[in-house]
């Protein structure tokens, strides 16, 4: 029976792992680590059982497994967020306009994205790039709505293997100053937004029109009178970089320039909580 169920998870977690290969979706990589979590545990509490290493019972060994999974994964975490930390990837990156007409990969899904901005009227404003390091950058098609009220910021993220992950994002600023902001990222950030933004992040979610009509619905509990975009794109972009970078200094998740390390120790713990939060449960810090 026990050797049954570890059989079925190790099943569960394969199928998983090639759907996510043939169509990526945050839900299934979910779905993804917690059925590898539980197939290390079950296969570490049945060599404990039949090596005869330990007489405890069977639920101790199968919480050493899920505890041991834990603390490999915790170790991997904080050795990918020191390495980060020594490199000289820029946190917040300035941005300059983007000529290359290259920006969006040729594939179904880029396709079905552009169709459903042309369908609901965004308009081409800019093309944007900021550089991380060396020959990476991250890229991004910047459109406005008819009534100049919603900006559409489609990211476009370099990932392994020269394959593109594009998320998504909508603002729209008030004449009060407040700003609304609705993406779906689920990079780690794990650092903290002006008392002014009121930011939701949906990493669960591949979908533009799910995430455009949150958008319009968050405006609309607002009430506010809403600020139409006259501004130059790139400097409110930049801005708002700026804006990031000296609030998350100020608040002690970044180090001073001068220091080696970006993220202070601090700012170390709430990405490697935000890694877990996104990992396993799909959700960020506030």
């Amino acid at each position: 029976m026990y050797i049954n169920i570890t059989i079925c998870f190790f099943c569960l977690t394969l199928i998983v792992f090639l759907l996510n290969k043939i169509s990526p979706h945050p839900l299934l990589k979910l779905f993804q680590n917690w059925f590898r979590w539980i197939t290390f545990s079950l296969i570490a509490g049945y060599i404990l059982e039949t090596t005869t290493w330990s007489s405890r019972p069977l639920w101790v060994h199968l919480s050493a497994g899920f505890a041991l999974w834990f603390i490999l994964e915790t170790a991997l975490y904080h050795f990918s967020i020191q390495m980060f930390n020594l490199s000289n990837i820029k946190l917040f990156p300035q941005y300059e306009k983007d000529t290359s007409q290259n920006l969006w990969p040729i594939n179904t899904r880029a396709l079905k994205i552009k169709e459903w901005i042309n369908e609901h009227s965004f308009k081409p404003r800019v093309h944007l790039k900021a550089k991380l390091i060396n020959e990476i950058q991250i890229r991004q098609a910047v459109y406005l709505n008819e009534e100049k009220s919603i900006q559409l910021n489609v990211l476009f993220v370099p990932q392994a293997k020269e394959n593109i992950q594009i998320y998504f994002s909508f603002l729209s600023n008030f004449e009060s100053g407040e700003c609304l902001l609705t993406d779906n990222q689920n990079m780690p950030f794990g650092g903290y937004y002006p008392k002014n933004w009121q930011v939701s992040r949906w990493p669960l979610s591949n979908s533009l029109d799910y995430l455009f009509k949150t958008h319009i619905k968050k405006m609309e509990q607002k009430n506010l009178n809403l600020k139409i975009k006259e501004e130059d794109i790139l400097y409110d972009t930049n801005l708002r970089q700026t804006e990031l970078e000296k609030v998350n200094r100020n608040l002690g998740f970044m180090n001073q320039p001068q220091q080696r390390e970006i993220i202070s120790t601090r700012g170390c713990f709430r990405v490697w909580t935000e890694m877990w939060l996104l990992a396993y449960l799909g959700g960020t810090l506030s």
